[in-house]
């Protein structure tokens, strides 16, 4: 029972240790969009339709 448990427990480290690269943009992604120019605003949603 423990074999399997700790078969368990090393795949999913190894999927954890594979998904570091992606947490790592997605954190950096977030935090470029968080101190970014918060009062840009896009032309787009501010034409009135025809």
């Amino acid at each position: 029972m423990e074999m399997v448990a700790a078969s368990k427990m090393r795949k999913s480290q190894d999927r954890m240790a594979a998904s570091r690269p992606y947490a790592e943009t997605m954190r950096k992604v977030i935090g470029h969009l968080a101190h970014g120019n918060l009062e840009y605003k896009h032309p787009l949603p501010g034409r009135p339709r025809r």
